[in-house]
């Protein structure tokens, strides 16, 4: 099959990642401050529910010693899945403890796969999550379900009902 950067061949995440590092060398040779920062790399599974995630899962952060603030918000909740009848999926944001900056996304359900490059700009900007809960997407869209789960993670969610305190 046809392969190539970023391309549909089996090594499309190791192809696009080669692309952003080619791209960074050439930005050095030429004399400029490049380089790819490999924190913010998407990675996406094209399947019937796509899935796409960047950045580092909840697990890896709290074994790295790093407190973590999650912001979840399910499909369900987000007026253009219903609508379209999509509502099986979710938005999960990572953040470096409370008001930190986001660390990691992990998207589920339809337009997943281009969401992510949003969160990989986030995560490479050193966005938090007030950053995102104030960026306004258009309504109604999939878009929306990041704003949402920064919502969350901020305790002030408005979707969802807010998450009971231990």
């Amino acid at each position: 099959g046809w392969s190539g950067v970023g391309g549909g061949g089996r090594g499309g995440w190791v192809e696009r990642r080669g692309g952003g590092g080619g791209r960074g060398v050439g930005e050095v040779r030429g004399g400029k401050a490049g380089g790819c920062d490999s924190r913010a790399m998407p990675r996406a599974v094209f399947a019937e529910r796509e899935i796409a995630a960047v950045g580092v899962t909840e697990a890896d952060a709290q074994a790295s010693g790093i407190e973590v603030v999650i912001g979840r918000f399910p499909l369900a909740a987000l007026g253009r899945a219903v609508v379209e009848a999509a509502t099986a999926g979710f938005a999960k944001l990572v953040f470096a403890g409370e008001g930190g900056a986001v660390i990691g996304a992990h998207l589920a359900g339809p337009s997943s796969t281009e969401l992510v490059g949003e969160m990989a700009l986030a995560i490479e900007m050193g966005a938090t999550a007030e950053d995102l809960a104030l960026n306004v997407h258009a309504h109604p869209t999939f878009a929306e379900s990041l704003m949402e789960a920064a919502e969350v993670s901020l305790g002030r969610p408005i979707h969802v009902r807010r998450a009971a305190k231990n």
